[in-house]
């Protein structure tokens, strides 16, 4: 690793995403210094073209870590790398604010990385985004909240099925359930409500060697369950890059394959679509929005009409492609960052239609997948440790000492309760447990 002299960019981190390690590779490419704060396991951290690394520990010690990081290197931007990650530098920012630790510095930081802190309650849970929407007049599917089995019920007699349940927080699916029958959504709900109960606020007390998960159950902050109405279409997605409410860059695209049932695109077919793009820039806009955002929609089967969904407030698995300049999200940070013109791009053909195999989710699918050889498969062959490292699946995130315990522990009924809470705990943690349809670029 380099002894830098400055950072451009810290990329701070709690998953194992190759998306991650993608964008980190494709900034310092743009010529930026990158610096990086990530679990230990992490493949980022043994990338040659980093100029500093710092481990943390997903569970505790982030928002330490990454106020350190900061600190030290004093980057012109931090880049969150998932959601958890967006809720630490959220709660960091905050307790700066509030005089509870030092750093002007660095809360000024995070708030030219990550937009206006009035956006930073909306953009952290799925019911106040879609409140948002409905407050804004944007098309978003009815939502409501359900705060238990009988308010879920009444509005499946009144909305109809199918229907999607959605847990406040979570990314990639994770928390989310397609629901066809009254029997299936009550199941889906419970297991939802069991992520947000009391065993997994112990569980994730324990994890963090903290009390604020009790004392936020306690207060009666546990993230809400949410039932929206389904739209039948394709899934689109739209990342952009932009600076204090203003677009710079950004990218459309259709999924065509997923990894999994839940999981993240590995096929994504560019889109030309101006009524996705306004939507977009009003969503930015009105929030003030700076960084890296992903905004997933459902474009409508019958009419095309894009439906909102979700917003991700940080890279998506497309931020790093750059197959044009007004696609170039990299290239528009690297500009803003170091002056000059846009850099040269070596794919300058039109982009719309374009088919794109995102490397190494295709191969993960499918070794066999004939969207390895054709049309456009990104896999970065100058970079063979990323090649490498991601070669075969890796696991997100290594299990915290609470889930070894609870996988040895000799009581067969406090496993299975505990592996209930497991399989995808409030901060979107997922274990393994089999989700319903949703997918997308995460």
């Amino acid at each position: 690793m380099l002894n830098p002299s400055h950072t451009d960019v810290l990329l701070a981190t709690t998953v194992h995403w190759p998306s991650t390690t993608r964008l980190a590779l494709a900034l310092a490419e743009a010529g930026l210094r990158v610096a990086a704060v990530a679990p230990a396991e992490h493949a980022l951290l043994r990338m040659d073209r980093l100029a500093h690394a710092r481990t943390c520990l997903p569970h505790t010690g982030f928002v330490s870590a990454v106020a350190e990081a900061m600190t030290a290197l004093r980057p012109a931007m931090v880049v969150p790398g998932d959601d958890r990650a967006v809720r630490g530098l959220h709660a960091l920012h905050d307790r700066i604010e509030r005089g509870r630790t030092a750093g002007r510095d660095v809360a000024a930081a995070i708030r030219r990385s990550l937009g206006a802190p009035s956006s930073f309650a909306i953009v952290d849970l799925k019911s106040r985004f879609a409140a948002f929407c409905k407050d804004e007049g944007l098309p978003l599917p009815k939502t409501v909240v359900v705060r238990n089995r009988r308010e879920l019920l009444q509005q499946l007699s009144a909305e109809g099925l199918p229907q999607v349940l959605k847990l406040d927080v979570g990314s990639g699916g994770r928390c989310v359930r397609i629901v066809r029958a009254a029997g299936e959504a009550l199941a889906a709900f419970d297991q939802l409500a069991a992520m947000r109960g009391w065993c997994s606020a112990l569980r994730r007390g324990l994890e963090e060697l903290s009390a604020a998960p009790l004392v936020d159950k306690v207060r009666g902050r546990a993230p809400a369950i949410s039932l929206q109405c389904y739209v039948a279409g394709r899934l689109a997605n739209r990342a952009v890059y932009c600076r204090d409410g203003t677009v710079l860059a950004g990218i459309t695209v259709v999924t065509m394959q997923v990894l999994q049932e839940t999981g993240p695109t590995t096929v994504a077919r560019v889109l030309d679509h101006p009524e996705v793009e306004d939507l977009a820039a009003r969503i930015v806009r009105r929030l003030k929005l700076s960084g890296f955002i992903g905004i997933d929609l459902m474009l409508e089967e019958q009419s095309g009409r894009p439906w909102l969904l979700e917003l991700n407030p940080r890279p998506t698995q497309t931020s790093h492609l750059a197959l044009s300049n007004d696609l170039d999200m990299v290239g528009a940070l690297a500009t803003e960052l170091r002056g000059g013109a846009r850099r040269a791009l070596p794919h300058t053909a039109k982009a719309d239609g374009r088919i794109v195999a995102l490397y190494p989710g295709e191969l993960w699918r499918n070794p066999s997948s004939e969207y390895l050889r054709a049309p456009y498969h990104d896999v970065p062959l100058h970079e063979p440790k990323f090649i490498a490292a991601y070669a075969r699946p890796v696991p997100e995130e290594p299990l915290s000492w609470v889930q070894s315990l609870a996988r040895k522990w000799p009581l067969r009924a406090v496993r299975r309760r505990l592996a209930t809470v497991e399989a995808t705990d409030a901060d979107g943690r997922a274990i393994g447990v089999p989700s319903s349809e949703t997918a997308g670029i995460t």
